[in-house]
C-alpha cells in the first residue's frame, strides 16, 4: 500500500523532535535504534524525566531507556511494558509517549512526575516484592502481563497495613511528594 502522509509541526523544535522519534522507529525496526544525543534530550519532557532518580530504567523490567509512562501511575515504563499497561485500561494505567504525546505534558505533569520517580514509587508498589517475581527485559509477554497486572491491578506487593485517614493529607500540607504517593498507593482516600 503506498500513500501519503502530511506531518505539520508548530514550531522548529518540534519537527526536529519528530523527526529524530521518526529516525529512532525506523532504525528500531532495521535493528540499529540510535538513541537522542544528549543535546537533543535538553528541555524535552524525555530529557526532563530521565533526569530523576530511578526513570533512567522501566519501572516495571528494568529495561534501559523508557520512552513511555503512565500518567496517573506516575512511573516511566518501556514500550513492551507500555503494552500492558494500555491492555489494563485507563481505569487503572493512562499510558502516553514522552516522544510523541508532546501535547499532553504539561509543566505541572512534568514537575509532578520529576517529583515522583520511578525509584521512590518502586519502594511503594513494590514494598513486598519477593526478589524471585521481578521480571527481566527478556521476560515473556505471559510473565510481564501477570507481573504488572499484580502489581498495579491486584496491588500484590503493597504492604496491607492500614493506612492512617490524614497520611495523604498530612504529606500534601508539607509538600511531601513521597509520601502522598506512597499514602495512594497504599489506597489513601482522596476525599
Amino acid at each position: 500500500p503506498q500513500g501519503t502522509l502530511l506531518l505539520q509541526a508548530s514550531s522548529q523544535e518540534e519537527m526536529q523532535l519528530w523527526m529524530q522519534v521518526i529516525q529512532n522507529g525506523t532504525a528500531e525496526r532495521l535493528g540499529s535504534l540510535t538513541r537522542m544525543t544528549e543535546h537533543a534530550l535538553q528541555n524535552t519532557t524525555l530529557g526532563l524525566l530521565r533526569e530523576t532518580p530511578g526513570n533512567e530504567a522501566c519501572a516495571d523490567c528494568g529495561a534501559a531507556d523508557p520512552t513511555w509512562a503512565s500518567i496517573n501511575l506516575g512511573v516511566l515504563v518501556c514500550l513492551a511494558c507500555a503494552g500492558v499497561h494500555r491492555q489494563m485500561g485507563v481505569h487503572i494505567s493512562k499510558v502516553r509517549s514522552l516522544e510523541l504525546d508532546t501535547k499532553e505534558w504539561s509543566p505541572s505533569l512534568v514537575s509532578l512526575m520529576a517529583a515522583m520517580g520511578n525509584r521512590r514509587l518502586n519502594d511503594a508498589w513494590q514494598a513486598r516484592l519477593p526478589e524471585e517475581q521481578r521480571i527481566t527485559p527478556d521476560a515473556s509477554n505471559a510473565q510481564r502481563e501477570a507481573f504488572i497486572r499484580n502489581k498495579y491491578e491486584f496491588r500484590a506487593f503493597v504492604p496491607e497495613w492500614p493506612v492512617p485517614a490524614h497520611a495523604l493529607h498530612v504529606a500534601a500540607l508539607v509538600d511531601d511528594v513521597g509520601g502522598a504517593a506512597t499514602a495512594l498507593v497504599r489506597g489513601a482516600s482522596v476525599e
